[in-house]
């Protein structure tokens, strides 16, 4: 589309610059033409307009010359004298020659000899008479039987002009003066003058006009190109908008799907997938404090990066220092060990150090370097976005965790650390329902640990948690992969074990047991007695397939247990609906147990 505009805009100007062009030509022709036809036209109005004025001059000079002039006209007779001032007069002034001419128009004295009584009663000469002034008559414009008869030579040129002047002093004609002049160097000279006029003015509109046009040809180059640096100002900054709400909107996707995580793996996975679409300049890695927060684990890494095991927390200087660290910016700057170097140049490339802030507690490290093919220019240009998305990842891990630790204690005892009776139900619930699809055994162990009364009320209740958190400790020691430790309440604990047949299952309970009885408790400056635990065993499917059936078997195995003297283990009766092939009453069918 700009493609287009700029074309158009250019046959535009184009367009323009011919018209132009063709006008100033135009007017160049008309101007050569208006200084070559013009000068004649003028000169001649010039000459019509001035000569008058010059001839009324001649006049009043024969007038102080000669002063008898009315007298002259009146006899029409002139003395010798008289003859010598007007033959003077001409050869000192324009005047090529000239006659008296009485009323009649009959001359009566010539210069040129021309005889008395010749006629010259032309149409001029009553003009003159009746409009009383001069006029002025072209000789190229008389026929030539007309200036032999008016005694003018054939040679006479195009500025030979003849005036009639009437001579009629208060307003009473006495008759006309007739002049010839040779006004052909004023008329030479006043074409020149004029034409020279003319072509500085006409030079003078063409110059203007030229600027005029390159005046208008640069403001619309100017015009141009202020539109077209506006159009790229608007157009990036269109850009940026849609590259601002693209980011914006892959953010709060991102805050979304980091919000649904429902654990750490799955949340720095969709990290390592969102980073790459919203920082594809930038291969970055994640690093997670661990728990003991004195060591941070590789987490994740994308576009190309890769990540250590483990870092230490000094080795960054942006963890160090408690703040984002963007090495490359300062004029001085060091570099961080966890910064593995590749290359000759590679101490000059730009990177980024955020650390994951949450709640004030930092739990993990950001870290940022160009990809490859990316200025650092371009990689500069990512900081804010990066800072933001930082934050975004620390919140979510920071929710992960508390989420985790909110679930963590509700599905844990605060006592002795293993799971509950709620995560007991739930776990078994769903282990059950796995073991029926695969078609294999699952064992529960329910124990308890003997005479723990006489603990709290023979040593105090301080004494009795530490048997009981003793009893759990050797309980999650023993417990491997899928297996389960859970505090029932009080001094009852139960087992869960996974694909464990009922032999199994008896030489399990029996280290249990064997475990516990050779824990010895300290508490103050003395030891507590011995401890030691009743047990009992059901297993999936033989002693119920619900979850509440294989709980109130083990229940009822240890109760049997307690009758039985304490310290022992006693497998459970078999379910009802196990016995297929036998008639036995329920309470005929002999109890298994164990005695240790």
């Amino acid at each position: 589309m700009t493609k287009t505009w700029q074309h158009k805009r250019k046959s535009i100007i184009r367009r323009r610059l011919w018209t132009a062009t063709g006008f100033i030509l135009l007017v160049a022709i008309v101007s050569f033409l208006t200084a070559s036809m013009a000068p004649r036209p003028i000169v001649n109005w010039l000459v019509n307009t001035g000569v008058p004025t010059q001839t009324e001059v001649w006049i009043k000079r024969l007038g102080q010359e000669v002063p008898e002039l009315k007298q002259i006209f009146r006899t029409q007779t002139l003395t010798y004298e008289q003859e010598i001032v007007f033959e003077s007069l001409a050869m000192t002034t324009e005047i090529a020659g000239f006659e008296m001419i009485d009323s009649n128009g009959n001359v009566f004295w010539s210069i040129r000899g021309i005889k008395p009584g010749i006629a010259l009663n032309t149409q001029e000469y009553f003009d003159s008479i009746k409009l009383g002034k001069p006029i002025v008559v072209k000789i190229p414009q008389l026929l030539p039987e007309q200036r032999k008869a008016r005694g003018i030579p054939e040679t006479a040129r195009d500025g030979f002009v003849e005036i009639f002047a009437p001579f009629a002093p208060n307003n009473q004609p006495l008759g006309s003066f007739h002049f010839y002049s040779d006004l052909s160097d004023l008329h030479a000279s006043l074409e020149a003058k004029i034409s020279t006029t003319l072509i500085l003015i006409l030079g003078l509109i063409l110059a203007i006009l030229a600027g005029a046009m390159i005046f208008s040809l640069r403001t619309a180059r100017a015009q141009a190109a202020e539109y077209r640096a506006r159009r790229r100002k608007e157009q990036t900054q269109v850009e940026k908008q849609m590259q601002l709400s693209r980011e914006i909107r892959l953010i709060s996707e991102l805050n979304e799907w980091l919000q649904s995580s429902k654990s750490l793996h799955e949340l720095f996975d969709m990290v390592a997938r969102f980073m790459t679409h919203l920082l594809p300049e930038c291969s970055g890695s994640l690093y997670i404090y661990s728990n003991s927060r004195d060591v941070l684990d590789g987490a994740v890494s994308w576009n190309g990066a890769t990540h250590k095991d483990h870092i230490q927390p000094d080795e960054c200087w942006g963890l160090r220092r408690g703040r984002s660290y963007f090495y490359g910016q300062n004029e001085v700057n060091f570099t961080c060990g966890h910064v593995e170097r590749t290359n000759k140049n590679a101490h000059q490339d730009p990177y980024f150090c955020f650390p994951v802030l949450a709640h004030g507690d930092t739990v993990g490290l950001l870290h940022l370097s160009a990809a490859e093919g990316v200025s650092a220019a371009a990689f500069a240009a990512n900081r804010k976005l990066a800072q933001m998305t930082a934050e975004q990842i620390s919140m979510a891990i920071a929710n992960v965790r508390m989420r985790d630790q909110l679930e963590d204690q509700s599905i844990r005892d605060p006592l002795t650390g293993l799971y509950n009776r709620r995560h007991l139900n739930e776990t078994l619930r769903r282990l059950l329902r796995r073991a029926d699809l695969d078609g294999l055994p699952l064992g529960i162990i329910a124990l308890d640990v003997d005479e723990f009364k006489k603990f709290n009320d023979n040593h105090g209740h301080d004494a009795g948690d530490m048997v009981l958190r003793a009893v759990g400790a050797a309980l999650d020691k023993n417990c491997d992969g899928d297996e389960l430790a859970c505090r029932l309440g009080g001094e009852e604990f139960a087992l869960i074990l996974p694909n464990s047949e009922q032999s199994q299952l008896l030489e399990r309970a029996e280290i249990l047991r064997d475990t516990v009885s050779r824990i010895t408790v300290r508490y103050g400056e003395k030891t507590l007695p011995g401890i030691t635990v009743s047990l009992g065993v059901a297993d999936f499917p033989t002693h119920g397939e619900l979850p509440q059936e294989l709980l109130k078997a083990a229940d009822e195995a240890l109760y049997q247990a307690k009758a039985e003297g304490r310290n022992t283990i006693v497998l459970a009766k078999p379910a009802i609906s196990q016995k297929t092939s036998s008639t036995t009453p329920c309470n005929d069918v002999p109890q298994q147990k164990k005695t240790c």
